[in-house]
């Protein structure tokens, strides 16, 4: 939350979700992310993902 405050956040991910109705359970996977933009040195960036459900 705090870096896109400060700039905009660029890049794409791919994910895959699905659920598992006889054991109750979400599954998230995080496959693959391109077109993120480097750190203020120009080094990789340090990908990470953050998930937050929100109920309806």
């Amino acid at each position: 939350e705090q870096i896109a405050k400060e700039r905009q956040v660029t890049g794409r991910v791919q994910i895959q979700i699905w659920y598992e109705v006889d054991r109750k359970e979400l599954v998230v996977s995080v496959l693959a992310g391109d077109e993120l933009c480097t750190r203020d040195d120009n080094s990789p960036p340090e990908a990470f993902a953050r998930l937050v459900l929100v109920p309806p």
